[in-house]
């Protein structure tokens, strides 16, 4: 039996590439005009969408603990910034008087 000939997959209009689950994608790098790739550069190898999908590293991952909260409340900020503006002017407003 003769394997099946690989498949030349385009970038579609959004630049992105699309393949079937489950399929192995040959990627072959090049550098764009203007550009090289270093020597000892890896430009080309065989992913399996398969086995990537299904590989825990690919699932996100759950927090081991709440975060901790960072920053202040903003009502508080604004009630003391009020606060600030209001003492603000009354001074001014006694200032000139």
């Amino acid at each position: 039996m003769t394997p099946k000939a690989p498949t030349l997959v385009e970038a579609n209009k959004d630049g992105k590439y699309i393949y079937p689950y489950n399929s192995k994608v040959e990627v072959k790098a090049s550098a764009l005009d203007g550009y090289v790739l270093a020597e000892d550069a890896q430009t080309k190898w065989i992913w399996d969408s398969h086995n990537t999908a299904l590989s825990p590293a690919c699932k996100p991952a759950q927090p081991m603990k709440k975060l901790a909260s960072t920053g202040a409340e903003v009502t508080a900020l604004i009630g003391i910034s009020a606060l600030l503006l209001l003492a603000g002017g009354v001074l001014t407003a006694r200032r000139f008087k």
